[in-house]
C-alpha cells in the first residue's frame, strides 16, 4: 500500500510545473509569485527630503540664534533652502534641495515653537543643535535607483508590493493564482440551509473544501454538486487549472467520480486514517485530486495533497511546514496506517493538542491549526505535524 509520501509524489507529477507566468500590475498581484528578478526604476526616497518635522537651516546656525522663518516646506512642496540668518518650517518627507552640503534641519523640539499644529511663526529661537546630525536623508537613501529589489521566486506580500511601488516597478512577472473547481457528489447531500430530505445531510465539504482552497491561494474557486450519476459528473467538469472533487471514489456500488475517471486517473488505498481511498489524475488536460467524502477525511486530505497541489501550480514550495511536538492527549497509532489526528498547535511551549480524528467528526475541525501525523507503532510522545497555520 502506498505510503502518504508516495501519493504526494504521485499528485505533483500529475500536477507538473507552475502556471506559466504573466505580467500582472504590482497592486493586483498580491500572494502571486515572482517568476523574474525586478530592480528599482525609481529612487527611494525619490529625492533628499527631512527626516524629522523641525526647521531647515544653514549650517552656520549655532545654539541661542534667532532666526527669520522665510517659507514653510509641507510634505509635496516644492524644495527651499535657507540662507544664513533664515530658517524654513519643513515636515517629515518634504524635500529638500538637492545640493544641501550647508543645510541641516533642526528638530521642532530644539526650537521655541511648541510642536503640533501652529501658524507660520515669524522667528524661530534655536535652543540647542542636533549634535553632527543634519536629519536630512539622501536621494536613495533606502533603494538605489536600478537596485536589484524583487528576486524570482518570491512571493509578493504586503511589504513587497509597498517596497515595489514605492520603487517605481509598476508590473511584475508571476505565475498567477490557479483557478480551481470543486465538485462534491452524493445523493444524500442538501444545499446548506435547505430543508433534509429522507437520509440526507447538509453538504459541508464544498463550503469548506472552497474556504481551504481560498487559504491555500487559489483564485476563482467554482463550486458545484453532483449526484451519484457519473455521466452527471463528466457534465459538470469545465476548463479550470486544477479540479477537486470530494466522494465518489471508495468501492462502493454508487461511486460516480471513480466510474467517470477511471480510465485517466489512479484510484486506490493509502497507508492513512482517515482518507485511506484517494485518487488522481487527469480529466481531459486538467489535473484532478480526488477525496474521500467523509468530512474530517476530506479536510485531512485536502492539506495533505490538494494544498501542495495548489502551491505547485501558484509557483510556491509544495512541501508542507513539519514541526515536531509534544502531544496533548490520547495519541491513537495503529499498525499498518498514519493515524492522522487534527489538532491545535501552540508555538509557544512546543505543543499539540490532539482532537478527535474520527472520519465523520466534523465538528473537532474547528480552530485546528495543524495535523498530527502519527506513524505505525510510534512510541514517542514527540509527533511530526504538519503546520496548516
Amino acid at each position: 500500500m502506498d505510503t502518504i509520501d508516495d501519493h504526494l509524489a504521485r499528485v505533483l507529477a500529475t500536477v507538473g510545473p507552475a502556471l506559466p507566468a504573466r505580467r500582472h500590475r504590482t497592486v493586483d498581484a498580491a500572494g502571486l509569485v515572482l517568476a523574474t528578478d525586478a530592480s528599482a526604476v525609481l529612487a527611494v526616497p525619490p529625492f533628499a527630503n527631512s527626516a524629522m518635522d523641525g526647521f531647515l537651516v544653514h549650517d552656520t546656525t549655532q545654539a541661542g540664534d534667532v532666526l527669520t522663518v522665510v517659507a514653510d516646506v509641507p510634505a509635496g512642496s516644492p524644495p527651499r533652502s535657507a540662507a544664513p540668518g533664515q530658517a524654513v518650517r519643513i515636515m517629515t518627507g518634504a524635500p529638500v534641495p538637492e545640493d544641501h552640503r550647508r543645510q541641516r534641519v533642526i528638530p521642532v523640539e530644539l526650537t521655541d515653537i511648541p510642536p503640533g499644529p501652529q501658524p507660520t511663526p515669524a522667528t524661530v529661537t534655536i535652543r540647542d543643535l542636533p549634535g553632527d546630525r543634519t536629519h536630512i536623508r539622501d536621494r536613495g537613501d533606502n533603494i538605489p535607483a536600478g537596485h536589484p529589489l524583487l528576486r524570482a521566486g518570491q512571493r509578493l506580500d504586503a511589504g513587497r508590493i509597498a517596497a515595489a511601488v514605492a520603487a517605481g516597478i509598476d508590473t511584475v512577472l508571476a505565475h498567477p493564482a490557479p483557478r480551481v473547481r470543486i465538485i462534491a457528489t452524493g445523493d444524500e447531500l442538501a444545499p446548506p440551509g435547505a430543508p433534509l430530505g429522507p437520509g440526507q445531510i447538509p453538504n459541508s465539504n464544498l463550503p469548506m473544501l472552497a474556504q481551504l482552497a481560498a487559504d491555500a491561494g487559489a483564485a476563482h474557486v467554482q463550486t458545484d454538486h453532483r449526484p451519484d450519476d457519473p455521466t452527471q459528473f463528466l457534465e459538470a467538469t469545465s476548463n479550470a487549472d486544477l479540479l477537486i472533487t470530494s466522494g465518489g471514489i471508495s468501492a462502493g456500488a454508487f461511486d460516480p467520480v471513480r466510474a467517470a475517471l477511471s480510465d485517466t486517473c489512479w484510484f486506490g488505498e493509502v497507508a492513512q486514517r482517515p482518507g485511506a481511498p484517494q485518487g488522481t489524475g487527469r480529466y481531459g488536460a486538467t489535473p484532478v485530486v480526488c477525496l474521500p467524502g467523509n468530512p474530517v477525511a476530506a479536510f485531512v486530505s485536502f492539506h495533505l495533497y490538494a494544498a501542495p497541489a495548489i502551491r505547485a501550480l501558484a509557483g510556491r514550495d509544495p512541501r508542507h511546514q513539519i514541526l515536531h511536538l509534544r502531544a496533548e492527549g490520547e495519541v491513537r497509532r495503529r499498525p499498518h496506517h498514519t493515524t492522522i489526528i487534527p489538532c491545535i498547535v501552540n508555538l509557544s511551549d512546543g505543543t499539540a493538542r490532539l482532537g478527535d480524528g474520527a472520519s465523520h467528526r466534523v465538528a473537532s475541525l474547528g480552530g485546528t491549526t495543524g495535523l498530527a501525523l502519527i506513524p505505525p507503532n510510534h512510541s514517542d510522545n514527540t509527533i511530526p505535524v504538519i503546520y496548516t497555520g
